[in-house]
Parts: C-alpha cells; sequence; structure tokens
C-alpha cells in the first residue's frame, strides 16, 4: 500500500519529520520533471537516501530542497545498505540551513520578474554566452578523463599503471577546472564578491566530504602539484587512499557547483537563469559520476 501526494501541499522536511515521528518502515520516492530520489527510513531514522548520481547524506540535503514534484510512501524499506547515520534530527537541521544558505547565493529571494532594461538584457546575454563556453571547456576536460576509463576498459593489461595514471590526472585536471572557474569569477564580477570566495567554498566542500578538507586555496588559487605530491607519497592502506581522494576530487566538483550557483544568481531574466541552471547541473551530474568511476 503506498500514499502518493505533492510536494506543494507537504514540504520534504514534513515528510521526513512525520515518518520519524512515527517510527515507520519507509521507502519515500520522490520525482521532479525527469528527475527522481528515494530516502529510506527504518525505525524512525534515515538510513540511505539517493538521487543521481548522489548517494547518503548529500543526497539527502538535495531532495530536501526539493519543493516540486510527487512523492510516493511505500511502506518497507529497498535497501540494505546504509548510507546515511547521522540522526534525523541533525540530518534535518542540517539541511535546513544549507537550503537558507544556497538560497542566499542563489538570490532567489531577491530575483525581481520585471521587465528588463536594456543593460540587464545585454548582461545576461553576455554571462550566457561566455558560460556556455566555459562549460563546453570543462567539457572538454571531462572527457579526456573518460577516455583514459575507455583504454583501461578495450586494454585491461595495463592494469594498476592505467588506474594510476587516470587518478593522476583527474588529479591534475580538477584543480585546473576550479581555478579556471575561480579566473571567470574574477572576471565577470565584483572584485569584492570573490573575496574569499574560493576559501568559503572549500569550507563547504569540507563539510559535505570531510577529507576534502586537504584542500587549501594560496592566492585563491588551488595547487595541483600539492594534491598530486600527496598521492604519490600516500603510504596507507588502499582504502583510505581511494577514500580520501575520493572525497578530495568530489570536494573540488562541490566548489565548481558553488561558483555556478553563484553565476546563476546574476541572471535578471529567470527563464535565462533556469536554462543555464539546468546545462550546469547536467554537467555537474556527469562529472561527479566521472570521478565516482576512479580507483586511486
Amino acid at each position: 500500500m503506498a500514499t502518493e501526494g505533492d510536494l506543494k501541499e507537504i514540504g520534504m522536511a514534513s515528510l521526513v519529520q512525520m515518518i520519524c515521528l512515527e517510527n515507520y518502515q519507509a521507502t519515500l520516492l520522490v520525482k521532479r520533471d525527469r528527475e527522481e530520489g528515494i530516502i529510506c527510513i527504518s525505525e524512525g531514522d534515515v538510513i540511505h537516501a539517493q538521487t543521481g548520481s548522489f548517494i547518503g547524506e548529500l543526497a539527502f540535503y538535495r531532495l530536501l530542497s526539493w519543493t516540486k514534484g510527487t512523492f510516493r510512501i511505500y511502506d518497507h524499506v529497498k535497501t540494505l545498505k546504509r548510507t546515511v547515520k547521522t540522526p534525523w534530527r541533525q540530518l534535518l537541521m542540517e539541511g535546513l540551513r544549507m537550503i537558507d544558505e544556497w538560497n542566499a547565493i542563489e538570490g532567489q529571494a531577491g530575483r525581481r520578474s520585471e521587465e528588463l532594461t536594456p543593460d540587464q538584457t545585454q548582461q545576461d546575454q553576455n554571462l550566457e554566452k561566455d558560460l556556455i563556453l566555459l562549460l563546453s571547456q570543462f567539457e572538454q576536460i571531462k572527457m579526456q578523463m573518460c577516455r583514459v576509463s575507455r583504454v583501461e576498459k578495450i586494454l585491461p593489461g595495463f592494469g594498476r599503471r592505467a588506474k594510476k595514471r587516470r587518478a593522476l590526472l583527474a588529479l591534475e585536471l580538477l584543480p585546473k577546472m576550479v581555478n579556471d572557474i575561480v579566473v571567470f569569477s574574477e572576471e565577470h564580477l565584483e572584485a569584492g564578491v570573490n573575496a574569499e570566495k574560493l576559501a568559503r567554498a572549500l569550507v563547504r566542500a569540507g563539510d559535505m566530504f570531510p577529507r576534502a578538507r586537504l584542500l587549501q586555496a594560496e592566492n585563491n588559487r588551488l595547487s595541483a602539484s600539492t594534491i598530486i605530491t600527496l598521492y604519490d607519497n600516500w603510504t596507507a592502506d588502499a582504502a583510505g587512499r581511494q577514500h580520501t581522494f575520493h572525497d578530495v576530487s568530489r570536494g573540488m566538483v562541490d566548489v565548481l557547483e558553488t561558483y555556478f550557483s553563484m553565476f546563476i544568481a546574476c541572471f535578471h531574466a529567470p527563464h535565462t537563469a533556469e536554462q543555464c541552471r539546468e546545462a550546469c547541473n547536467v554537467f555537474i551530474t556527469d562529472l561527479s559520476a566521472t570521478v565516482d568511476e576512479i580507483i586511486f
């Protein structure tokens, strides 16, 4: 037996709270346009969440931000693997805090819908053109990582060397993308907006992926050589290396997403902002999936 409804009538936070307070065994399936996600709750606690390539607490926070779509509650749990360990009350508090920060970054509350001036229209056109060009450049960089993966599948004999090559390539290219997007920000936004922005984005990434706290900004840039040296000199177990550099890599992806959100907030026209947001989200989802495949 399933319960269905619309997220416009009851929010995600209220749904999760209701299920957890009743100590239900339940799987919450949510759909928004072509996206969908699940939150599994066992004995009144969230144990698993997933949407797209995101799994665990990050997926939960993303789903919590959905304000439109449909939901269906099943009275059983579909997963046996626990990916969320934080108590549900703490999850909700942290998720709602993050949503407030995202809304502030994106300027959703202050975005106005009145007719644009010619200057605003021109600004939107210039930013859209340059942002699409940046995404195209990033797509080419991402494809370099994907090509190494295809070589591994065609020539499995490369084995350990091929895997290490791909890991090193990712640890070289991801900082390049971060630094490129910082430069883009410096060229398109006022100087005051960029002050300590990378440092703050790294703090947020470290909250999401704890071992990403190894990433440090110097003169508003990341050093690929520092990250690669850390990888080359790793002496601990392979599992620790995988966990560490997966966090480091996903942390850099999260920094890119933070900057994209900041650019989207600069658009005056809501429809232009939404189109660019969708393009950025598609790229981030694909890049996250590429990073998740890497064996460090």
